[in-house]
């Protein structure tokens, strides 16, 4: 999976979250939410292994069995559904 951020008209951050301007709607991200945003730079592309290591290296490792790769996945097509992300298929 390649992620990449879409169109956001202004982002705002205290540190800990994040709220995006998306179309008219104003979103607040939840931490991780926020970490996978600051992970993917605007104008790049990154893959899933690089924003889940950047999760990781926030929040720690989960707990067996449970692997960070599924759960920012899931949390990234939250954020695609919201509009902040567009996801592709890894080339």
């Amino acid at each position: 999976m390649i992620l990449r951020r879409a169109a956001l008209a202004d982002t705002w951050s205290d540190g800990q979250r994040t709220a995006v301007f998306v179309g008219s709607n104003v979103i607040t991200l939840s931490p991780m939410g926020s970490v996978i945003l600051e992970a993917v730079p605007e104008g790049a592309s990154v893959t899933l292994d690089e924003v889940a290591a950047a999760a990781v290296d926030a929040f720690g490792s989960p707990e067996e069995p449970l692997d960070p790769r599924d759960i920012v996945a899931e949390q990234a097509g939250e954020l695609a559904a919201h509009g902040v992300l567009v996801l592709t298929d890894a080339e």
